[in-house]
């Protein structure tokens, strides 16, 4: 019986063509039956395209006033290129989740992929909410994690896995070492201290014109005000989050630097 369309054709020639012609039917039967591989796939050379298993599998877009940070990129691929796993450690705000989107930007064209998880409370729950393809309404909670972890099971060294935003300690996280043993290299941004992974600290942005050009990318009007914005800057102990947040208040007030440098030397932030 004749199973497809595909089938059907190539018993309809070869039964056309004569002995003699043997060699013709030979190469259009080749170019029907051999596995089709998309051009894309072919220009990367990976073995499978994301999208093929994830329904989002976009990356993160940095934010595009990123600036300031071209030494601790270099260092933290420098360290992921001897370790299988760094965690970016640092206080809220000081920039570690820009610095790992920044970091994914510059060097994915080094990994076959790169998968970005944002941390929801457990690492169960968050491979369990990942949405792939094929997922079905009759699968329960089990057997959709079970599903989502066989894929991160079958990654290897060549990929980078990002945790984002990873606010927990491995005695509150099962599955925190099966993640880790896993092949594939992990990124993680985190608030916790970790004493059993390598890591990396991420500061305050040291180069103060670096700082001021962040401050008036927020607040255009201030750029001449060269010496209030460093005093506010430095009132603000350096902080990106919160320097991002000054400016943006002086953006939409009807106060000039030198004002909110003052309020903030009398009333602090």
């Amino acid at each position: 019986m004749v199973k497809n369309i595909s089938e059907e054709k190539k018993r309809s020639i070869t039964s056309f063509y004569k002995t003699g012609e043997v060699f013709i039917s030979s190469l259009i039967l080749f170019g029907m039956t051999r596995a089709f591989v998309p051009k894309k796939r072919k220009d990367t050379g990976k073995s499978f395209l994301l999208s093929d298993f994830l329904l989002d599998s976009k990356l993160p877009t940095v934010n595009r006033h990123f600036i300031g940070r071209e030494k601790e990129l270099t260092e933290i691929h420098n360290l992921l290129g001897r370790e299988h796993c760094l965690f970016l450690e640092g206080i809220g705000g000081i920039g570690k989740s820009e610095l790992a989107k920044c970091y994914v930007k510059r060097y994915q064209s080094e990994y076959a992929h790169v998968v970005y998880l944002r941390y929801r409370g457990t690492l169960k729950r968050t491979i369990q909410e990942l949405d792939f393809i094929d997922d079905t309404l009759e699968m329960n909670e089990e057997e959709r994690f079970g599903n989502h972890l066989r894929f991160f099971k079958y990654l290897d060294g060549n990929h980078l896995v990002v945790l984002d935003n990873f606010n927990s300690v491995p005695e509150e996280e099962p599955l925190f070492h099966e993640f880790l043993s896993m092949k594939f290299q992990v990124l993680v941004t985190t608030r916790s201290r970790i004493e059993e992974v390598p890591k990396y600290e991420v500061k305050e942005i040291q180069d103060i014109g670096d700082l001021q050009t962040l401050f008036c990318a927020y607040a255009p009007n201030a750029a001449d005000y060269a010496e209030d914005v460093a005093g506010i800057i430095d009132k603000v102990y350096r902080h990106p989050l919160t320097g991002e947040l000054a400016a943006k208040t002086l953006a939409v007030s009807c106060m000039k630097p030198h004002q909110l440098l003052k309020a903030l030397q009398k009333e602090g932030l």
